[in-house]
């Protein structure tokens, strides 16, 4: 029994056109994936190189602010970003591996599993925004208070 045939038994329609849509988001879903694990990996590494140049500049170097700290503040908040990152690709890698393997395997489980897993990176890239977006409005408060 192919895709269209286990869909339509359910009340879903999914014709030849929308399935090649399908294969093709899962196609530039895994390529955007693979990209973002690399880049969160790349972050990781360079928020400890830019941390200890922070903490650096800020202690020894030019500035001599006494900001103690800084640095391993820079640190944490880029492998924040790094982690938040890998997590939103990881959601994404399983939507397109689950989405590949539905429609090859014409499985209605795996292709239900793999709109789950859509569903949760859109959840978590809501959760960011939101987190980033009261992020930005508590330091342009704290920057018109201070």
């Amino acid at each position: 029994m192919d895709l269209l045939d286990d869909l339509q038994e359910n009340g879903l329609h999914i014709d030849a056109g929308i399935e090649n849509n399908f294969k093709e988001a899962a196609n530039w879903a895994k390529f955007i994936s693979i990209s973002g694990m690399v880049i969160s990996a790349i972050l990781a590494v360079m928020s400890f190189t830019l941390g200890a140049r922070v903490e650096a500049a800020l202690n020894d170097g030019f500035l001599r602010s006494g900001a103690a700290g800084a640095g391993y503040l820079w640190i944490i908040v880029i492998l924040l970003f790094s982690i938040a990152l890998f997590v939103l690709c990881i959601y994404m890698f399983r939507f397109a591996n689950r989405m590949q393997s539905a429609i090859n395997t014409s499985d209605r489980y795996e292709f239900v599993e793999s709109l789950r897993n859509l569903r949760n990176t859109y959840k978590a890239l809501a959760i960011l925004f939101s987190v980033y977006f009261l992020a930005y409005i508590g330091a342009t408060i704290t920057d018109l208070i201070g």
